[in-house]
């Protein structure tokens, strides 16, 4: 890993050059059909921007920044790697967090839960119903983003944890944005992926890490080649990624996480008007997941019952037989042909597939009831078995055309294209018979509105030492519905950037978007199959307004729709293991029920310092959500009653360099949330769950001129309500986190560095479920070695 500080992040899917580029960022207009675009208003809104500045060692920073007739569209700097954008991230009306591998890998990081600790206003929920907590179940400014995330552009459903081996940056998309179609109000996330580019470069990564508790030690190494292969066809290049995994999980007992995974691309025609990329990733993910320890445990949690004595914070309430298995295929063919050095067309067809199946134990409650045969109190963690079963396939097609041109006074940067896309989703659903497991048992009595019951049996394990080798009966699994889920989409859309005056910038476009959810629910009992169809057509996009005070600089206005059709989420929900979870044709997924749509409002400015290597950002926004159901017909099923959701705040960053040996990555960001619901006297005005006012992330790191590179950073996140309820005062409680680093260059080729998670080894919960019973810790002290040998 290069120690010496971050090198600016570009796209490196599209390249005639040695340096990749990208199609800059364009704000889009979101509407649903018949909503009359000339009603759009700009209004509050702010965008921040916590993506690297581009170098400018080439750039005279007193020129202006747009100068479309001029640019071709290699030469148009970017940050953002969609070609959907049309502007470079600083002229970009919207908060856009670009999270280049440069710091992620500073870091240590190995999941996409950990990079996302990068940025300010993102929580993460508890795995409920088999979801993969804190790795999949995100949720960002206060919405759910679970089905959100997108590599290089396309949707990529499913429920699964997502590593970063093969991943050039992070590009998280805050508030409302339909730029992709069935946008939420939360914004998206996507995933830029590691491309083939001419230069020959190698390095091998392997890291070990360790903490002080029972947890399994932390084995990860990694490859990464190039190679071009320009003696054998002229332009061409190959780019091959590996990946070794076999670790447990910091601080905690017999968790287990062991994935190999391979990304190899290859590229004809670097340097040309035509290139061609094909790429294709495998992964297989076999690990035996923690579904969590007791809520007791942490300090000012809401946990109903706490242990009577001091419980070792590693303890794993599952099985030794537990287990999560993911298999990940994922094959691209990536066409561009510049037809001059202003208009560039690209067509991406993908294929991908991830097949994840697993049966766990999660902790419930902790049962402090004494026996009724001795009377003295007996403490049992009551435990369930839970399944999950989804296959989510897909097949994309993507064409888009970048152009730069003038029409009489004004100078445009467009973009264009069109959409296929078909997602299947098959999903074994409402499991039974996977058994039940315990190794004490005691009998109490129960007692109802006074009266006494029949005596209940409970069983479970021992809070303080539980014996994950504890024997399973009754284990014989069956599942009750198999689902079928096909969703069609088609769209066009345009977005355009258009300099006005050399003040002056206006962005802005729109996604026309139809869709079709089909699903045929079958009962393996009975062989009936319940189909459910629901289908629209959606106008979604944005409109922004840009004023450049200066050229490294701006000040903007933008607006923006996104729009969520019924029934198009369940592909990345998680209700695989849950009754009546998938998919539902009540309330929000009934055929006749409204889109739900989120309005982002953002006023903002933004300023690339220091010869444009730091970028800043102050962001002024609102966020609404609506058609929200509330309440539903009890024999249609169709909504009767919506309600709303507002997310209001403010975000400031920072990002790049202060100084060559400097490096700086923060942000922060205060969230001010209001639940509506007219039907609910307790839900009515409500904070939204999961939604802290205040959250944090500062990492910054210095080179000496020795070859060391030291460093470090902080997380804060302030508490957050775990229920809409007015009347429960249950909290994720706030935590402050500090980690530090210290690399060195032994020579050239090789690097060492030393990282320390949690020094003051603070224990804290990261995610806790509704009850507050169950919560996921977040890591301990922990250490983390690696070594990075270039050649």
């Amino acid at each position: 890993m290069q120690t010496t500080g971050v090198t600016p992040t570009r796209c490196s899917h599209s390249s005639s050059t040695t340096e990749a580029s990208a199609v800059p960022a364009s704000s889009s207009l979101s509407l649903r059909t018949g909503w009359p675009l000339m009603t759009v208003a700009l209004a509050q809104s702010l965008a921040v921007t916590t993506g690297f500045a581009a170098d400018d060692a080439a750039v005279d920073p007193k020129d202006p920044v747009l100068e479309l007739p001029k640019l071709s569209v290699e030469e148009q700097r970017r940050a953002v790697s969609s070609p959907k954008f049309t502007a470079p991230l600083v002229d970009t009306p919207q908060t856009v967090s670009v999270i280049p591998k440069e710091i992620f890998g500073q870091q240590g990081a190995a999941s996409l839960a950990d990079v996302l600790g990068n940025t300010p206003g993102i929580t993460f929920l508890a795995g409920e119903g088999g979801h993969v907590a804190g790795s999949n179940s995100i949720v960002m400014r206060g919405f759910d983003a679970q089905g959100s995330i997108f590599i290089d552009g396309v949707r990529d459903s499913g429920n699964y944890g997502r590593d970063v081996y093969n991943l050039e940056q992070v590009e998280v998309v805050k508030g409302p944005a339909g730029d992709n179609g069935r946008g939420t109000a939360a914004g998206y996330i996507n995933l830029s992926t590691k491309a083939p580019v001419s230069q020959d470069m190698a390095s091998a990564v392997v890291s070990y890490g360790f903490d002080e508790y029972a947890s399994i030690d932390r084995q990860r190494a990694t490859l990464d080649v190039n190679r071009s292969t320009d003696s054998l066809l002229k332009g061409s290049a190959f780019r091959i990624n590996v990946l070794g995994q076999d670790s447990g999980v910091a601080g905690r007992d017999y968790a287990e996480k062991k994935t190999l995974g391979i990304a190899t691309s290859a590229i004809a025609g670097l340097g040309t008007p035509t290139r061609v990329t094909l790429s294709y990733q495998h992964d297989q993910q076999n690990d035996r997941p923690e579904f969590g320890a007791l809520g007791g445990i942490v300090p000012d949690t809401s946990a109903s019952t706490r242990p009577l004595q001091t419980v070792d914070r590693s303890r794993f309430y599952g099985l030794l037989s537990d287990y999560d298995d993911v298999t990940l295929d994922v094959a691209s063919v990536r066409v561009e042909h510049d037809f001059t050095p202003t208009i560039r067309a690209t067509n991406v067809t993908r294929y991908s597939n991830n097949d994840r199946k697993a049966i766990y134990t999660v902790p419930g409650g902790l049962d402090q009831r004494p026996d009724m045969t001795s009377g003295q109190i007996v403490e049992i963690v009551t435990t369930s078995r839970q399944a999950f079963a989804r296959e989510v396939e897909s097949i994309v097609n993507q064409t888009n055309v970048a152009s730069q041109f003038t029409t009489g006074k004004f100078d445009h940067s467009f973009a264009g294209g069109l959409e296929l896309i078909r997602e299947n989703g098959h999903t074994l659903r409402d499991w039974t018979g996977l058994g039940t497991t315990g190794d004490i048992t005691k009998t109490v009595n129960v007692t109802t509105a006074g009266v006494p019951t029949t005596p209940t049996v409970v069983t479970g394990t021992s809070p303080y030492n539980p014996n994950p080798a504890r024997a399973i009966t009754g284990f014989a699994p069956v599942y009750a519905f198999v689902d079928d889920i096909r969703i069609d989409t088609a769209a066009i859309y345009a977005f355009d950037t258009i300099k006005l005056t050399e003040k002056w910038q206006a962005t802005g476009g729109a996604r026309l978007e139809r869709y079709k959810a089909t699903y045929d629910v079958r009962a393996v009992a009975t062989g009936v199959v319940s189909p459910f169809e629901a289908s629209d057509t959606l106008l979604t996009g944005k409109v922004g307004l840009v004023f450049k005070p200066a050229p490294t600089g701006s000040v903007y206005a933008s607006f923006g729709v996104a729009a969520q059709p019924p029934g198009t989420n369940n592909l990345s929900n998680d209700n695989g293991s849950r009754n009546n979870g998938t998919p539902g044709t009540t309330g929000q997924n009934s055929p006749n029920a409204d889109p739900q749509e989120s309005y982002n409002y953002e006023i903002g400015t933004k300023w690339d310092l220091f010869q444009r290597k730091l970028t800043t950002g102050l962001a002024f926004f609102r966020s609404e959500r609506t058609n929200i159901a509330v309440a539903t017909d009890a024999g249609t099923g169709v909504p009767t009653i919506y309600g709303d959701q507002i997310v209001q705040g403010v975000e400031i960053s920072a990002s790049g360099r202060i100084t060559a040996n400097w490096v700086l990555f923060g942000g922060w960001s205060y969230l001010d949330s209001e639940n509506r619901n007219s039907t609910s006297t307790t839900q009515d005005g409500s904070n939204l769950t999961f939604t802290p006012e205040f959250s944090g992330n500062l990492w910054t790191t210095y080179r000496l001129p020795f070859g060391l590179t030291i460093g470090g950073g902080t997380q804060f996140t302030g508490s957050s309500r775990v229920s809409l309820t007015n009347t429960s005062l249950a909290e994720l409680p706030e935590h402050w986190v500090f980690n530090a680093m210290a690399a060195y260059e032994v020579t050239k080729n090789l690097s060492v560095r030393l990282n320390v998670s949690n020094i003051s080894d603070e224990l804290y919960a990261r995610a806790i479920n509704n009850n507050s019973n169950r919560t996921y810790l977040g890591e301990p002290r922990s250490f983390l070695l690696t070594a990075e040998y270039k050649f």
